[in-house]
């Protein structure tokens, strides 16, 4: 029973990672089998972690479109390397409202837009300070994870959804890993 159970793992993992490789398509075997594992261990959602799931796709565009402003206008590579980190992190959320057929708030992707005035006005407060300097720019990437890593932290704490424990948490990790990275960079400008 043991061997099962552990093969069974080792087949599941081995089909999640090559579903994750850049792989330009998934072959339908390994994509069939990943659909019957999502459908299987979907579980109903609350009204409380739908929110949360609409807040959290808005709040990664805001990061996302943050990044990709300050990465150009200062041909930087930590915000272009942490912006393409960060387009994971909204595909991610994308994934669970798609799974859950929650509609999608993010219903223009272009750089910068928001159709909710409180998101739009907080990405182009980051944006302004984030122009006037690069020790700036690293100063609202510091503020951004920090939010971010606040507001996962109140999502995980009253979310009991296993799919989206799973999401926030890595979203967190990751989060964690770019303050650091922000405050790094912060300590090398002065």
């Amino acid at each position: 029973m043991r061997y099962l159970l552990n093969t069974s793992v080792l087949v599941l993992s081995s089909l999640i990672l090559y579903s994750c490789s850049n792989q330009p398509t998934t072959p339908d075997y390994v994509q069939d089998e990943l659909n019957k594992n999502l459908i299987s261990t979907t579980v109903e959602i609350s009204p409380e972690e739908i929110e949360g799931l609409i807040y959290m796709r808005q709040e990664e565009k805001i990061i996302r479109d943050v990044y990709t402003v300050l990465g150009e206008t200062w041909n930087s590579n930590v915000f272009i390397k942490i912006m393409s980190a960060e387009q994971k992190h909204m595909d991610a959320v994308k994934t669970l409202l798609t799974r859950y057929g929650i509609e999608d708030p993010v219903t223009n992707d272009e750089v910068g837009f928001f159709a909710n005035p409180e998101f739009q006005q907080m990405f182009n407060e980051f944006v302004q300070q984030g122009q006037l300097s690069l020790t700036e720019a690293y100063l609202v990437g510091k503020t951004i994870e920090e939010q971010d890593i606040a507001a996962l932290e109140n999502q995980l704490s009253f979310v009991d959804n296993p799919d989206i424990i799973n999401v926030y948490t890595n979203l967190k990790s990751a989060s964690e890993k770019h303050l650091i990275v922000f405050i790094n960079h912060i300590g090398q400008s002065f």
